[in-house]
């Protein structure tokens, strides 16, 4: 995967999880609706900043961080 492909999943998922906490914390969703995006979308928000955090900036090479 590209660098750029990582910042933009590690980018978006962090909007959908402020979007949903902040939503169902004004009443607009249930909290259920919260809790399961939380669910689903924490995982790849993670290990895009895994892997974020263990690429080189000059090597085009982004490790395998396993699961």
């Amino acid at each position: 995967m590209k660098r750029l492909h990582i910042q933009l999943t590690a980018v978006l998922s962090g909007i959908i999880l402020i979007l949903s906490s902040t939503l169902a914390y004004l009443g607009a969703i249930p909290y259920a609706i919260s809790a399961l995006a939380a669910i689903i979308i924490f995982p790849a928000f993670i290990i895009s900043i895994g892997l974020l955090l263990s690429a080189s900036l000059k090597d085009g090479d982004i490790p395998f961080m396993g699961y």
